[in-house]
């Protein structure tokens, strides 16, 4: 279509009159907007395609935004408009990933499109950001794809930081975090409050990045286990919550490879999460739970649901132990042996623990009237303890950590709650 037919349209109606134009089958819903095209923006929808065209404010081009199902491809800038009017009618009229790539390359998202059909959320976070490189991380999101750990992990960004969880919904991340220098140089840091002093160049800057998660105890994707990631929730719709008196259980499809979540609940007490390895497994615990059958009678009929000691501990009114379990089951990253060799300590076993990402607190009682030391994990298998008042009370290993404790928390059995 030639460009002086695309002014004509343009000059005649505006960009609603020039999609009108091309995509006669498409709903157009127009929208103002600031900068080309008089003022407005347009959502452009054909069957399970969208385009989306947004004005810049004060600059002369466009966002285009090509998406399938929802969910975006890919994201360009153009300034000519027979590129911005003619992509868009390409897309919609049903052009596989590969011909809208061969039509428009500057739009091409094959790679991406294969992700988004295949279901791997982890891969279509690599295509998206090997795609757009972000934040001027394009060269490292290149290297760092050709590394089979990382390529394993799931990448995102936050503001301009990038790193990688073990899996696409494992949001408790404590790094390491990488960001651009500028001119294909990268820092690498674990405490993003810290100005980074040296960079490097995209390679170094991988090896670095692998080297801290070996150091501050970074999982794989393999050590993660259903104790430690919680479920995906999704739309109301497709959960099934069972009542009865004291009890309930909630089922529903997980959207990692984890199978059906089911949720198990006490006395309003979340007690724990199971995954079932199909819909009937997940219906049929959670009736059981519902039904009445004691933690253990529910483990031997439905293995994944084995929370057989801290429902006992729950059962018979035993908070403390029950926490302490809670905390073993749930403990994370460098925290997970420091959690074990405090529960062989009888004196600190009478205090109640509470975990956090990569940290251990003792509380004298579950209402916080006195609270005990803080451990946080420094990585290679070292801590740092702070006191009540968070005085620094040093570094060390676990047994170093574990008698310094001991030393702060009084010999005596704190109160009950």
């Amino acid at each position: 279509m030639g460009e002086s037919l695309h002014q004509d349209l343009l000059d005649a109606g505006g960009l609603g009159a020039a999609l009108e134009a091309r995509c006669p089958d498409a709903e157009i819903e127009m929208y103002p907007g600031a900068g080309l095209f008089d003022g407005f923006g347009a959502k452009v929808r054909q069957g399970d395609r969208g385009v989306r065209i947004q004005p810049l404010r004060g600059e002369d081009r466009c966002s285009i935004s090509y998406s399938l199902r929802g969910h975006s491809m890919h994201h360009v800038y153009r300034t000519v408009f027979a590129e911005i009017i003619d992509s868009a009618a390409t897309w919609l009229g049903g052009a596989t990933p590969e011909e809208f790539a061969q039509a428009w390359p500057f739009a091409g998202f094959v790679d991406v499109a294969a992700a988004f059909e295949s279901g791997d959320r982890i891969e279509l976070a690599w295509q998206h950001f090997r795609l757009s490189g972000p934040f001027e991380l394009g060269a490292f999101v290149e290297a760092a794809m050709r590394e089979p750990r990382l390529r394993r992990m799931c990448p995102f960004t936050s503001m301009w930081w990038m790193s990688f969880r073990p899996t696409a919904d494992e949001y408790l991340v404590p790094g390491p975090w990488v960001r651009s220098a500028h001119n294909g140089r990268y820092t690498v840091v674990v405490n993003r409050r810290e100005e980074p002093t040296i960079d490097h160049d995209a390679e170094t800057a991988v090896r670095l990045v692998l080297a801290e998660m070996d150091r501050i105890g970074v999982p794989g994707p393999d050590e993660i286990d259903s104790y430690h990631v919680a479920p995906a929730y999704r739309a109301t719709e497709q959960r099934r919550k069972l009542d009865g008196g004291d009890r309930s259980a909630t089922c529903y499809p997980d959207r990692r490879a984890l199978g059906y979540a089911v949720e198990f609940r006490w006395r309003d007490e979340r007690i724990a999460y199971g995954w079932a390895p199909d819909p009937a497994g997940a219906t049929g615990a959670a009736e059981d739970w519902v039904g009445g059958v004691s933690p253990r009678e529910l483990a031997r009929t439905w293995p994944f649901a084995d929370f057989v000691a801290a429902g006992e501990a729950f059962e018979r009114g035993d908070l403390l132990e029950y926490e302490w379990l809670q905390a073993r089951a749930h403990a994370r990253y460098g925290v997970r042996e420091l959690v074990e060799a405090a529960m062989r300590e009888p004196r600190l076993r009478r205090w109640y623990p509470v975990v956090g990402i990569n940290a251990l607190r003792f509380w004298a009682d579950w209402h916080v009237v006195r609270k005990g030391p803080i451990v946080t994990s420094v990585g290679d298998g070292r801590y740092k303890i702070h006191g009540e008042h968070g005085d620094e009370l040093g570094q060390g290993d676990v047994d170093h950590v574990l008698r310094v404790c001991l030393a702060e928390v009084s010999p005596e059995e704190p109160p009950s709650p």
